[in-house]
Protein backbone atom coordinates (compact mmCIF):
# COMPACT_ATOMS: atom_id res chain seq x y z
CA UNK A 1 0.00 0.00 0.00
CA UNK A 2 0.85 3.37 -1.02
CA UNK A 3 2.32 5.78 2.00
CA UNK A 4 0.94 8.84 0.08
CA UNK A 5 -1.88 10.33 2.17
CA UNK A 6 -4.81 10.81 -0.65
CA UNK A 7 -5.42 14.28 -2.05
CA UNK A 8 -9.13 13.96 -0.82
CA UNK A 9 -7.81 13.90 2.79
CA UNK A 10 -9.67 11.93 5.51
CA UNK A 11 -13.60 10.77 4.93
CA UNK A 12 -15.54 13.67 7.33
CA UNK A 13 -12.59 16.10 7.14
CA UNK A 14 -12.25 19.19 4.78
CA UNK A 15 -8.82 20.52 3.44
CA UNK A 16 -8.12 23.64 4.95
CA UNK A 17 -7.80 25.84 1.94
CA UNK A 18 -4.46 28.82 2.72
CA UNK A 19 -5.39 31.87 1.88
CA UNK A 20 -3.61 33.93 -0.60
CA UNK A 21 -1.77 37.00 0.82
CA UNK A 22 -2.29 39.09 -2.06
CA UNK A 23 -1.45 42.16 -0.98
CA UNK A 24 2.17 41.21 0.43
CA UNK A 25 2.49 39.62 -3.13
CA UNK A 26 1.82 42.76 -4.85
CA UNK A 27 4.03 44.76 -2.10
CA UNK A 28 7.07 42.29 -3.16
CA UNK A 29 5.94 42.57 -6.75
CA UNK A 30 6.49 46.44 -6.98
CA UNK A 31 9.66 46.27 -5.23
CA UNK A 32 10.90 43.26 -7.79
CA UNK A 33 9.88 45.29 -10.61
CA UNK A 34 12.05 47.74 -9.94
CA UNK A 35 15.04 45.54 -9.59
CA UNK A 36 14.80 42.77 -12.45
CA UNK A 37 11.80 43.61 -15.10
CA UNK A 38 10.62 40.23 -15.25
CA UNK A 39 10.83 36.97 -12.82
CA UNK A 40 13.00 35.11 -14.90
CA UNK A 41 15.94 38.05 -14.26
CA UNK A 42 14.64 38.06 -10.49
CA UNK A 43 15.66 34.62 -10.02
CA UNK A 44 19.44 35.61 -11.01
CA UNK A 45 19.07 38.70 -8.43
CA UNK A 46 17.60 36.20 -5.31
CA UNK A 47 20.74 34.15 -6.50
CA UNK A 48 23.40 36.88 -5.46
CA UNK A 49 21.55 37.70 -1.82
CA UNK A 50 21.78 33.77 -1.11
CA UNK A 51 18.52 32.87 -2.23
CA UNK A 52 19.00 29.60 -4.61
CA UNK A 53 15.31 29.14 -5.71
CA UNK A 54 12.90 29.07 -9.54
CA UNK A 55 10.89 31.20 -11.93
CA UNK A 56 7.48 29.46 -10.28
CA UNK A 57 9.12 30.22 -6.93
CA UNK A 58 8.86 33.85 -7.53
CA UNK A 59 5.62 33.68 -9.08
CA UNK A 60 3.72 31.84 -6.50
CA UNK A 61 5.26 34.34 -3.76
CA UNK A 62 4.46 37.50 -5.83
CA UNK A 63 0.99 35.73 -6.00
CA UNK A 64 0.41 35.22 -2.65
CA UNK A 65 0.58 31.76 -2.44
CA UNK A 66 3.61 31.47 0.12
CA UNK A 67 2.53 32.97 3.28
CA UNK A 68 5.01 31.67 5.30
CA UNK A 69 8.62 32.24 4.53
CA UNK A 70 11.24 31.63 7.45
CA UNK A 71 13.09 34.66 8.74
CA UNK A 72 16.05 33.88 6.45
CA UNK A 73 14.39 34.01 3.59
CA UNK A 74 12.35 36.83 4.16
CA UNK A 75 15.62 38.46 4.96
CA UNK A 76 17.05 37.20 1.44
CA UNK A 77 14.12 38.79 -0.22
CA UNK A 78 14.28 41.96 1.26
CA UNK A 79 18.76 42.28 0.63
CA UNK A 80 17.81 40.95 -3.09
CA UNK A 81 14.73 43.61 -4.00
CA UNK A 82 16.09 46.82 -1.58
CA UNK A 83 13.26 46.26 0.69
CA UNK A 84 13.60 47.76 3.90
CA UNK A 85 13.49 44.11 6.32
CA UNK A 86 11.07 45.69 9.11
CA UNK A 87 8.69 47.10 6.53
CA UNK A 88 8.68 43.67 4.57
CA UNK A 89 8.14 41.69 7.80
CA UNK A 90 4.98 44.34 8.59
CA UNK A 91 3.57 43.62 5.08
CA UNK A 92 3.21 39.74 5.52
CA UNK A 93 2.19 40.36 8.75
CA UNK A 94 -0.42 43.06 7.74
CA UNK A 95 -1.88 40.97 5.29
CA UNK A 96 -1.60 37.35 6.72
CA UNK A 97 -3.40 38.46 10.14
CA UNK A 98 -5.92 40.81 7.59
CA UNK A 99 -4.66 43.87 10.25
CA UNK A 100 -7.19 45.96 8.46
CA UNK A 101 -10.10 44.07 8.24
CA UNK A 102 -12.93 45.15 11.18
CA UNK A 103 -14.37 41.87 10.68
CA UNK A 104 -10.84 40.22 11.85
CA UNK A 105 -9.98 42.32 14.12
CA UNK A 106 -11.17 45.57 16.54
CA UNK A 107 -11.04 49.36 15.79
CA UNK A 108 -8.08 49.70 18.40
CA UNK A 109 -6.06 47.11 17.43
CA UNK A 110 -6.14 48.63 13.36
CA UNK A 111 -5.02 51.65 15.06
CA UNK A 112 -2.21 50.40 16.75
CA UNK A 113 -1.06 48.30 13.59
CA UNK A 114 -0.93 51.54 11.85
CA UNK A 115 0.60 53.45 14.20
CA UNK A 116 3.48 50.50 14.01
CA UNK A 117 3.66 51.30 10.05
CA UNK A 118 4.61 54.54 10.76
CA UNK A 119 7.42 53.91 12.84
CA UNK A 120 8.34 51.83 10.10
CA UNK A 121 8.79 55.18 7.63
CA UNK A 122 12.50 56.24 7.32
CA UNK A 123 14.41 59.23 8.11
CA UNK A 124 18.02 59.15 7.02
CA UNK A 125 18.14 63.14 7.41
CA UNK A 126 16.89 64.64 10.50
CA UNK A 127 16.66 68.12 10.28
CA UNK A 128 19.27 68.08 7.85
CA UNK A 129 21.71 65.88 10.10
CA UNK A 130 21.93 62.42 8.96
CA UNK A 131 22.18 59.17 11.14
CA UNK A 132 19.66 60.41 13.63
CA UNK A 133 16.73 57.97 12.93
CA UNK A 134 17.79 56.02 16.12
CA UNK A 135 17.35 59.22 18.22
CA UNK A 136 14.37 60.31 16.50
CA UNK A 137 12.61 56.47 16.98
CA UNK A 138 13.82 56.88 20.96
CA UNK A 139 11.92 60.41 20.46
CA UNK A 140 8.79 58.82 19.02
CA UNK A 141 8.89 56.41 21.34
CA UNK A 142 8.84 58.39 24.86
CA UNK A 143 6.03 60.25 22.75
CA UNK A 144 3.88 57.03 22.55
CA UNK A 145 4.16 56.89 26.31
CA UNK A 146 1.97 59.65 26.75
CA UNK A 147 -1.76 60.74 26.53
CA UNK A 148 -1.48 62.59 22.59
CA UNK A 149 -4.89 63.48 21.33
CA UNK A 150 -5.36 64.69 17.54
CA UNK A 151 -7.84 67.81 17.11
CA UNK A 152 -10.63 65.20 16.60
CA UNK A 153 -9.83 63.77 19.84
CA UNK A 154 -9.56 67.08 21.44
CA UNK A 155 -12.86 68.15 20.93
CA UNK A 156 -14.25 65.08 21.83
CA UNK A 157 -12.41 65.23 25.09
CA UNK A 158 -13.79 68.38 25.88
CA UNK A 159 -17.57 67.14 24.99
CA UNK A 160 -17.25 64.23 27.41
CA UNK A 161 -14.86 65.53 30.07
CA UNK A 162 -17.25 64.93 33.62
CA UNK A 163 -18.01 68.34 35.29
CA UNK A 164 -16.19 70.36 33.12
CA UNK A 165 -17.23 74.11 34.51
CA UNK A 166 -14.50 75.89 32.38
CA UNK A 167 -12.25 76.02 29.66
CA UNK A 168 -9.37 78.23 29.03
CA UNK A 169 -8.00 78.14 25.44
CA UNK A 170 -4.96 79.88 24.65
CA UNK A 171 -4.48 80.19 20.48
CA UNK A 172 -2.07 82.31 18.70
CA UNK A 173 -3.46 81.06 15.48
CA UNK A 174 -7.32 80.77 16.35
CA UNK A 175 -8.88 78.21 14.29
CA UNK A 176 -12.08 76.65 15.96
CA UNK A 177 -13.84 78.70 13.32
CA UNK A 178 -12.52 76.10 10.70
CA UNK A 179 -13.15 72.92 12.48
CA UNK A 180 -16.70 71.14 12.51
CA UNK A 181 -15.93 69.12 15.66
CA UNK A 182 -14.74 71.98 17.58
CA UNK A 183 -17.23 74.16 16.88
CA UNK A 184 -19.78 71.32 17.37
CA UNK A 185 -18.10 70.57 21.07
CA UNK A 186 -18.52 73.96 21.95
CA UNK A 187 -22.08 74.18 21.40
CA UNK A 188 -22.75 71.06 22.95
CA UNK A 189 -20.71 72.21 25.83
CA UNK A 190 -22.72 76.16 26.06
CA UNK A 191 -26.01 73.56 26.65
CA UNK A 192 -24.30 72.55 29.64
CA UNK A 193 -23.37 75.49 31.51
CA UNK A 194 -19.59 75.50 30.65
CA UNK A 195 -17.30 78.66 30.67
CA UNK A 196 -15.06 79.14 27.69
CA UNK A 197 -12.34 81.63 27.97
CA UNK A 198 -9.86 82.52 24.84
CA UNK A 199 -6.65 84.25 24.94
CA UNK A 200 -5.68 85.19 21.48
CA UNK A 201 -4.32 87.89 19.10
CA UNK A 202 -6.19 91.23 20.17
CA UNK A 203 -7.12 91.73 16.03
CA UNK A 204 -8.80 88.43 16.66
CA UNK A 205 -11.48 90.31 18.27
CA UNK A 206 -12.17 92.69 15.83
CA UNK A 207 -15.14 92.64 13.31
CA UNK A 208 -14.62 90.29 10.44
CA UNK A 209 -11.89 88.76 12.17
CA UNK A 210 -12.04 84.43 12.81
CA UNK A 211 -12.80 85.02 16.37
CA UNK A 212 -15.34 87.54 15.91
CA UNK A 213 -16.95 85.44 12.84
CA UNK A 214 -16.83 82.08 14.99
CA UNK A 215 -18.98 83.87 17.76
CA UNK A 216 -21.42 85.19 15.35
CA UNK A 217 -21.86 82.14 13.33
CA UNK A 218 -23.17 80.63 16.48
CA UNK A 219 -25.45 82.98 17.09
CA UNK A 220 -26.77 82.74 13.82
CA UNK A 221 -27.41 78.61 13.64
CA UNK A 222 -27.99 78.68 17.03
CA UNK A 223 -30.16 81.44 17.94
CA UNK A 224 -31.47 79.93 21.27
CA UNK A 225 -27.71 79.67 22.33
CA UNK A 226 -27.03 84.01 21.74
CA UNK A 227 -27.29 84.81 25.64
CA UNK A 228 -25.24 81.87 26.16
CA UNK A 229 -22.99 82.55 23.83
CA UNK A 230 -22.82 86.43 25.52
CA UNK A 231 -21.98 85.37 29.06
CA UNK A 232 -19.98 82.28 28.45
CA UNK A 233 -17.67 83.28 26.04
CA UNK A 234 -15.26 85.62 26.53
CA UNK A 235 -12.25 86.48 24.54
CA UNK A 236 -9.20 87.79 25.85
CA UNK A 237 -7.32 90.03 23.53
CA UNK A 238 -3.15 89.35 23.54
CA UNK A 239 -0.73 92.37 22.55
CA UNK A 240 1.62 91.60 20.25
CA UNK A 241 4.28 91.66 23.61
CA UNK A 242 2.30 89.00 25.15
CA UNK A 243 1.93 87.13 21.98
CA UNK A 244 5.84 86.29 22.27
CA UNK A 245 5.70 84.65 25.18
CA UNK A 246 2.39 82.97 24.22
CA UNK A 247 4.20 80.73 21.74
CA UNK A 248 1.84 77.61 21.57
CA UNK A 249 -1.65 76.64 21.87
CA UNK A 250 -2.81 75.45 25.51
CA UNK A 251 -6.23 74.24 26.25
CA UNK A 252 -6.56 73.73 30.02
CA UNK A 253 -10.24 71.86 31.71
CA UNK A 254 -11.29 73.20 35.23
CA UNK A 255 -8.01 75.59 35.48
CA UNK A 256 -8.96 76.89 38.63
CA UNK A 257 -9.77 73.36 40.49
CA UNK A 258 -6.41 71.48 41.28
CA UNK A 259 -8.36 68.63 42.02
CA UNK A 260 -9.90 67.84 38.43
CA UNK A 261 -7.05 70.51 36.52
CA UNK A 262 -6.05 69.06 33.11
CA UNK A 263 -4.29 70.24 29.75
CA UNK A 264 -3.01 70.03 26.82
CA UNK A 265 -0.53 71.03 24.98
CA UNK A 266 -0.52 71.72 21.52
CA UNK A 267 1.66 70.65 18.31
CA UNK A 268 1.59 72.60 15.25
CA UNK A 269 2.26 71.60 11.47
CA UNK A 270 1.59 74.23 9.12
CA UNK A 271 0.62 76.65 11.42
CA UNK A 272 -2.30 74.31 12.22
CA UNK A 273 -3.08 72.78 15.36
CA UNK A 274 -2.27 69.37 14.47
CA UNK A 275 -2.13 67.05 17.65
CA UNK A 276 -1.83 67.58 21.25
CA UNK A 277 -0.05 66.10 24.56
CA UNK A 278 -1.18 66.07 27.79
CA UNK A 279 0.71 68.64 30.61
CA UNK A 280 1.74 66.69 33.56
CA UNK A 281 -0.37 68.36 37.03
CA UNK A 282 2.93 70.64 37.60
CA UNK A 283 2.98 71.67 34.36
CA UNK A 284 -0.85 72.59 34.19
CA UNK A 285 -0.46 74.50 37.18
CA UNK A 286 2.39 76.62 36.03
CA UNK A 287 0.49 77.46 32.56
CA UNK A 288 -2.78 78.54 35.15
CA UNK A 289 -0.55 80.31 36.91
CA UNK A 290 1.32 82.07 33.69
CA UNK A 291 -2.00 82.74 32.49
CA UNK A 292 -3.62 84.41 34.72
CA UNK A 293 -2.11 87.81 34.70
CA UNK A 294 -3.92 88.46 31.71
CA UNK A 295 -7.27 87.61 32.91
CA UNK A 296 -6.90 89.31 35.56
CA UNK A 297 -5.84 92.48 32.75
CA UNK A 298 -9.10 91.63 31.67
CA UNK A 299 -10.98 92.07 34.15
CA UNK A 300 -9.79 95.36 35.63
CA UNK A 301 -10.48 97.18 31.99
CA UNK A 302 -14.08 95.74 32.31
CA UNK A 303 -14.53 97.17 35.35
Amino acid sequence: MSNIPSSKGAPGRKRKVRRKLVNFGEFVKSAREACAPSQQEAVAVLAKAGLKIGQSWVAMLETGRISDPDASTLAKVAAAFQIDPDALAYALIRDKYQLDDLSVVSPISRERWKTVAGLLKPFPCVAGVEGLEIEQLHAKAHLLESEMLDVEGLARWQREFPKLKEVWVVTPQFQDDRNAALRETVIHNLGRGVKFFYFLPKSDLEEGRPFWLFLRRITHDHPALRSRVQKQMLGIGLEEPELRWLLTDLIVANPTDPATRTGFVGLRHDRALTFARRMSDLDAESAVHGIMPFLAKRTRVSA
